[in-house]
């Protein structure tokens, strides 16, 4: 069994490999060859443990990111087994998460946003800001890109350090509606939730042909945003009624239904599609997936094996014995 650190994952897996499993992992949910289980909640009174476990048969992989939210700094942890149930490796998860978040909005974009994009609209400053631009940049021709941020100093250290990043000339901007007017795709990546702070972006400010991913908080979008989009794609609705809060409230209210709304793995492997018009606005909500994860962890350990990185920790788990050996022996018997 592999132990790889946060450093070696970042080696490993880049976006180009990371882009490239995203979509793959999107085309094997849409044909129902992948399993996943919605992400679960542990409370302990002290802090929140998630588990997101996944599973493709085909690729012959099993795995689970667990993270901790309150109490202690916040850990992300990836676990990977065969499909026989022989662990495989154990591996930092927070480049995992932000890299594939970003992957998982470009890939959205290939199909939703209209090919020819060229100015991109950056709303936040923090991981998935720079994760979102990184990973579209990848796929589209970007000649102009404008960043907004509340706080002036994140949004000049954006442009400058994601400029360096990206190789684009990037404009901090003083607004929300300065920074979208004009583009093609808008890109949010902030922390924004429900209940205590404003929504990011309105649907009046939105521009026909328009595609808006929102990749971050879970209140970035006022009602008016699902009323004006042609087309309302998520990653999840088994996961979206308890996650989402903004799409999720707006469905409550009646402004949306979730029979109209599409899952992005059915765009993805052609069953439904993201665009029908260079006019139309299209909207992607994003809360994360176990089955997001699991690809991108399959392809770090893919090649720690291949370069010989990571740390082997050996048979950590020894077989089982008494009953258990007998019950192993009778199955495969």
């Amino acid at each position: 069994m592999l132990h790889i650190n946060r450093d070696e994952v970042e080696e490993l897996l880049t976006y180009d490999a990371c882009i490239e499993v995203c979509e793959e992992l999107l085309t094997l949910k849409g044909r129902g060859e992948a399993d996943e289980i919605p992400r679960m909640h542990l409370n302990t009174g002290i802090t929140n443990f998630m588990i997101l476990p996944a599973m493709i048969k085909s690729k012959n992989v099993v795995g689970m990111r667990v993270y901790n939210v309150g109490g202690a700094p916040i850990k992300l942890m990836y676990m990977l087994w065969d499909a026989e149930g022989t662990p495989l490796a154990m591996m930092d998860a927070m480049w995992i998460r932000d890299v594939r978040t970003g992957s998982i909005g470009a890939v959205a974009a290939k199909y939703m946003a209209r090919p020819d994009s060229s100015k991109v609209a950056v709303l936040g400053s923090g991981r998935q800001a720079r994760s979102g631009l990184t990973a579209h940049a990848k796929l589209f021709d970007i000649k102009e890109c404008t960043v907004f941020s509340p706080n002036k100093e994140h949004r000049d250290e954006y442009a400058h350090e994601m400029g360096e990043v990206t190789g684009l000339d990037i404009t901090p901007m003083e607004s929300v509606q300065e920074a979208i007017k004009g583009a093609d795709i808008i890109i949010t990546g902030t922390g924004l939730n429900m209940g205590n702070q404003n929504p990011l972006i309105k649907g009046e400010w939105l521009e026909p042909g328009m595609h808006l991913s929102s990749i971050g908080g879970r209140g970035e979008l006022a009602d008016d945003i699902v009323t004006k989009s042609d087309k309302v794609v998520i990653d999840s609705k088994a996961q979206f009624p308890y996650e989402s809060q903004d799409v999720t409230a707006q469905v409550n209210k009646g402004l949306l239904r979730w029979d109209d709304v599409i899952e992005l793995h059915e765009v993805v492997a052609g069953s439904k599609s993201g665009r029908d018009s260079a006019e139309e606005i299209t909207l992607l909500k994003t809360v994360g997936t176990p089955l997001q994860d699991l690809l991108p962890a399959a392809k770090v350990y893919e090649l720690a094996v291949a370069k010989g990185m990571g740390k082997d920790l050996g048979q950590l788990f020894p077989p089982s014995s008494g009953w258990y050996a007998m019950a192993e022996a009778q199955a495969r018997a």
